[in-house]
């Protein structure tokens, strides 16, 4: 019997044992050689292809690193140390930002877990590291002579060329790279968009006029750099009140993001064209907007909050069918995600279409069962809104019980709040933006009922 025929009868998990040992030594190379042979005889095994990726890794072979985490995680999507391994390799490779976006989802998914919450923290401490450490742009000419510098020094190593494009577009870049961490990451900063939408429009603006005069070859996410170039501007100049020219950015995004197939791109450039559509009163055209993004969601929390969304538009269109309908959806979808804070948010919006319904019995259920959510979130603005509300709600029963055939104004006083933010429709008008990634997701991100902005503005 051959030597091969041997190995092919040794099972996988001895291959594996053996492979563990080996890297435990530091034998890095033949540990990936132990877990191949494993991987012929059962080639969709996650610990082996999970153990040589690690390998992979330790060894500065990062592609081959992150190939193997991806396919763990096409063999299963909920494969957490799949996804935890994905995001040290992308880490080490300098996707910081995507990076993120796989530390965030590994929390969202286990938020008991310290592996995703000390990754967050690791890439945030990173990223304001190489933020910190700006310096001003050098002249045309040195940067010039040090690209020659390192084409010369590189000029030999064809072979791991495709392994270090990403260390030499850093090194080329230099703060032109740092620009694009910076950008990439903007939509995540939360103090820099409550408090400085001018500093971000003024820096935006500026590394955008660096980016339009680079290649491909310079820096191949150009298209992504630049979706998300005009996501910024135009979130900053929503927030100083420039409507028009806000839209205009994110229609530019959206059309970037069709034209070069950026699935995440376009859904967060509608995200913030229905924003902007319903914050302006343009409500049948937010549904539009919506309709279509709806068209692609791609996890639970974007069901939800879509199908509340387009309740709310409905409901300002006087569609009242179509609003419940979406209302009960995004219910049904909060209830199943066992989501406090949007389970709050569908029944509140139930609550007001049934007071729009003149159904005051149904909202009064409504709103009880939402003060319920409200205090168990301990979310004193909601309660003192519900509270408010559900007192109205009882008044107009009892007005609709002593005269049954009057018409009732009461119900739409009550409708003019929205219970679960404690704020006055008029008023939410008036709010700032509250901008979080998809991606993020969906972008990486939880609902939060803010007593300062509508569920439509904690979404975008």
């Amino acid at each position: 019997m051959s030597e091969e025929q041997k190995e092919s009868r040794v099972p996988f998990t001895v291959y594996l044992s053996q492979g563990k040992q080996l890297a435990l030594k530091g034998d890095n190379e033949r540990a990936i050689e132990r877990y191949t042979i494993g991987l012929e005889n059962k080639e969709d095994d996650l610990n082996l292809l999970l153990d040589r990726s690690k390998c992979y890794l330790r060894m500065g072979n990062t592609v081959a690193a992150l190939n193997d985490a991806e396919t763990t995680l096409q063999v299963n999507k909920t494969f957490l140390k799949g996804l935890l391994q994905k995001a040290d390799v992308l880490y080490a490779m300098g996707e910081f930002e995507m990076a993120l976006v796989c530390f965030h989802s590994g929390q969202r998914i286990r938020p008991e877990l310290d592996d995703f919450r000390l990754g967050i923290q690791k890439v945030h401490e990173t990223i304001d590291n190489s933020l910190g450490s700006l310096s001003p742009f050098r002249r045309k000419n040195e940067g010039k002579a040090q690209i020659h510098e390192i084409q010369d020094k590189g000029g030999n190593a064809d072979k791991d060329n495709n392994e270090n494009n990403e260390h030499i577009h850093r090194k080329l870049l230099e703060e032109f790279y740092v620009d694009r961490v910076f950008l990439n990451n903007l939509l995540k900063n939360k103090v820099l968009h409550q408090d400085k939408p001018k500093q971000s429009l003024k820096v935006a603006q500026k590394v955008m006029c660096f980016v339009k005069r680079m290649s491909d070859s310079e820096l191949p996410t150009r298209n992504e750099v630049l979706a998300n170039l005009h996501n910024c501007i135009g979130n900053a100049l929503l927030r100083l009140g420039c409507i028009d020219e806000a839209m205009e950015n994110h229609e530019a995004e959206l059309t970037l993001a069709v034209e070069y197939n950026l699935e995440e791109y376009r859904s967060r450039a509608l995200d913030h064209i229905s924003h902007i559509y319903a914050k302006t009163g343009r409500f049948a055209q937010a549904v539009e907007v919506l309709q279509e993004r709806l068209s692609f969601m791609c996890s639970a929390l974007d069901s939800i909050w879509l199908h509340h969304e387009l309740g709310r538009c409905y409901l300002e269109l006087k569609n009242f069918s179509e609003a419940r309908n979406h209302g009960h959806l995004s219910l049904n979808e909060a209830q199943k995600a066992q989501d406090s804070e949007w389970l709050l948010n569908a029944v509140v919006l139930m609550a007001n279409i049934d007071m729009k319904l003149e159904d005051y019995h149904s909202a009064i259920l409504n709103f009880e069962l939402s003060l319920n959510e409200a205090r168990a979130l301990k979310n004193n603005e909601a309660e003192e809104g519900i509270l408010k509300s559900l007192k109205k709600a009882k008044y107009a029963l009892s007005l609709k019980c002593k005269d049954p055939s009057g018409s009732n104004q009461q119900g739409n006083e009550a409708h003019g709040m929205d219970i679960s933010l404690g704020i006055t429709e008029k008023d939410e008008e008036n709010d700032d933006i509250n901008t979080v990634p998809k991606q993020q997701i969906n972008q990486e991100a939880n609902p939060v009922v803010d007593a300062s902005s509508s569920s439509i503005e904690d979404k975008v």
